[in-house]
């Protein structure tokens, strides 16, 4: 019996490649809580203050987005590749004004709808930056070439507090992306299953 179609066949892909590490084209601050994002470009370079957001009390902040591919970036990807994760670079510091330190969450945006999310980034403290490699993971069979190709995906930043003692500012820069997927076995190709 032959494997269910959720259930792509490993033998029918290439091993895991990814795409060079690269720089989001766009950046955007999502409006939809209390606090907002200013200098939102500024995230995209690896100087400066970054993109900055100062909050205080509980509540969301809006969504600092940054996605966009620049022109070639997904070539390599084939449209029925599996994608396997996205891997997102980024600097992050804080200045502490309360109790606690505000702290972005990072996840998965696509067109500006969160697709999914992790945990929340590393910060250095104000004017020390500390530097953070996350991978946000797909589920097998679940996103192909093709769709990443027509969306425009990338990491988004949001402070999620529950405590009224969470206060302070925040500063995001230096994101880059990175994309990692398994193209499929062209027709004829190599890896070819042999009877005895």
């Amino acid at each position: 019996m032959g494997l269910f179609a959720e259930e792509p066949d490993p033998l029918a892909y290439q091993p895991e490649q990814s795409t060079a590490i690269f720089i989001p084209t766009l950046t955007q601050n999502l409006v939809t809580g209390l606090w907002s994002w200013t200098s939102t470009s500024a995230a995209l370079s690896p100087t400066g203050n970054g993109a900055t957001i100062t909050v205080s009390g509980s509540g969301n902040s809006s969504m600092l987005t940054c996605t966009g591919f620049p022109a070639g970036a997904l070539d390599a990807i084939n449209g029925d590749a599996l994608i396997t994760k996205f891997s997102f670079q980024q600097q992050g510091r804080v200045q502490r004004t309360g109790i606690y330190e505000p702290q972005p969450k990072i996840f998965l945006m696509k067109n500006g709808v969160v697709q999914a999310n992790n945990n929340a980034i590393t910060q250095g403290t104000d004017p020390l930056w500390s530097a953070l490699d996350t991978s946000i993971i797909v589920p097998t069979g679940t996103l192909f070439g093709a769709a990443v190709k027509a969306g425009t995906y990338g990491p988004g930043y949001r402070i999620e507090s529950i405590d009224s003692n969470v206060a302070g500012t925040s500063d995001i820069r230096g994101v880059t992306m990175q994309v990692f997927y398994q193209n499929p076995i062209p027709s004829g190709g190599t890896l070819l299953l042999c009877e005895a």
